[in-house]
């Protein structure tokens, strides 16, 4: 029998009766008086469909609950609460597939120390075995936001550059808004990259190794939620690779996430960095780093998990040893039940 996985909050929150419903904030404008009024009405049949399947959870009709839980999370798809006994409910019908997906959800748009995340964590480490180890991770941001594409902008175009570098005072640096505005308005002229100039210790199998790291996520294209491809033109692409003599901070990748929702991301690698590199390390070692960056280019954060490919790449000791790399990481169960329920959120922002 699966024992209850709840931390003391949630289990006065489950005698009691009392759900939270905490939502995300929207990036959206205030909606007129008739929106409004249909999302008021939406919250209040979430909220009574939610009542319905926790008293069906509390009498142990947990294909009731999941029935419940899965119409209110359609309607308050960000309410965490909804998510979590939606996810419990479907470990006590050893649907772990379904639970996955709702836990996944619950980690992906809350912080850390959230109550909710917190549990939904613990039915992960409970149940490595059925979860298939996957332990997702927090997408959020400043401000308590997540964001991600939307549907309607992919495929996702890459523009992956051949040793090209941006111009003097945007190479290297941390490109604040007034500067990735600056170059958005740049990159809408096709001629304009194939004025920049290629760095002097560029190799093509930095190249290489790039594009492989990008390909590491080719399992979401596959899986379709995620649609991403490689384009000739700078001008129509979504996410630009770049490459710089160094970052500040000596940092091994950058990506630069811009405000406005119709900018491009900016990817830079520095050359010098990799340079220095023993030579049989360079494939193995920038395609992880560069699989890192197009994480973040596709909306994922940093994992605590040492092993997973978006724990910090700053933190890792690059170290080869005969034919053992130890360091590189690769994508991991944990990247991708965080990536998949992140594209299985409505986020709070949205590139379109």
């Amino acid at each position: 029998m699966l024992k209850p996985i709840l931390s003391p909050v949630l289990a006065f929150v489950l005698m009691s009766g009392v759900l939270s419903f905490a939502c995300a904030p929207s990036a959206e404008a205030k909606p007129d008086k008739r929106k409004a009024a249909q999302e008021r009405a939406r919250q209040i049949a979430g909220h009574n469909l939610a009542l319905e399947g926790h008293t069906a959870f509390k009498q142990k009709r947990f294909d009731d609950a999941i029935a419940k839980f899965t119409e209110a999370a359609k309607l308050k798809p960000l309410d965490p609460s909804v998510n979590y006994f939606l996810g419990l409910s479907a470990m006590y019908k050893d649907d772990y597939k379904l639970a996955e997906k709702a836990l996944s959800r619950v980690v992906v748009m809350s912080g850390p120390k959230d109550k909710f995340a917190v549990s939904a964590l613990q039915c992960f480490d409970s149940r490595r075995k059925e979860f298939d180890r996957a332990r997702p991770y927090s997408c959020l941001i400043n401000g308590g936001k997540f964001w991600r594409w939307a549907k309607e902008r992919m495929p996702i175009n890459v523009y992956l550059s051949n040793g090209s570098q941006l111009p003097k005072g945007f190479v290297g640096n941390d490109l604040n808004p007034q500067k990735m505005k600056q170059l958005s308005g740049w990159f809408r002229d096709p001629k304009f990259v194939s004025r920049l100039q290629v760095l002097r210790h560029f190799r093509p199998e930095y190249a290489s190794a790039v594009k492989a790291g990008l390909n590491d996520w080719g399992w979401a294209n596959t899986e379709g939620f995620l649609k991403y491809q490689i384009v000739d033109d700078p001008s129509k692409a979504d996410i630009l690779v770049f490459y710089c003599s160094t970052l500040n901070g000596n940092l091994p990748s950058m990506s630069t996430i811009p405000e406005g929702r119709h900018d491009p991301v900016v990817v830079q690698f520095p050359v010098e960095y990799f340079y220095k590199l023993p030579l049989d390390t360079w494939p193995t070692v920038i395609r992880s780093i560069a699989g890192h960056e197009f994480g973040h280019a596709f909306g994922l954060q940093h994992s605590d998990f040492k092993r997973d490919l978006m724990y910090p790449t700053d933190k890792i000791k690059f170290v080869h040893r005969n034919t053992d790399q130890t360091g590189p990481n690769v994508v991991t169960n944990n990247d991708a039940a965080t990536l998949r329920a992140l594209y299985d959120l409505p986020a709070p922002i949205l590139k379109k």
